[in-house]
């Protein structure tokens, strides 16, 4: 009678449990200020899909305009000819090093 009146007991205990746990289930887990304490995953996904949208268009605005955007042909020659003059005092550096004519 007292092992069956111990089994009753932890039986008890065990309800008790399961009902507050799915109490707190059908309550949505509900935090103290009535939000979820888990996002849902729909919720995660919809909420990285609009980062990644929001990127995306952000990228696309930087690649029109940079499709749209052409360079002056001067500014580019200028850039070019600056460009050869600091590469050949280097090649003249380069060689006189090398022959040591500056050593």
């Amino acid at each position: 009678m007292e092992e069956l009146k111990s089994v009753n007991s932890s039986l008890r205990k065990e309800n008790h449990i399961l009902r507050e746990q799915l109490n707190a289930a059908r309550n949505g887990g509900e935090g103290v200020r009535g939000r979820s304490v888990r996002p849902s995953c729909d919720a995660e996904f919809a909420r990285s899909l609009k980062v990644f949208y929001h990127s995306m268009t952000s990228v696309r605005g930087q690649l029109q305009r940079l499709r749209r955007h052409r360079p002056s042909e001067d500014s580019d020659l200028l850039g070019f000819r600056l460009f050869v003059d600091e590469q050949s005092p280097a090649i003249v550096r380069r060689k006189r090093e090398r022959s040591g004519i500056w050593s």
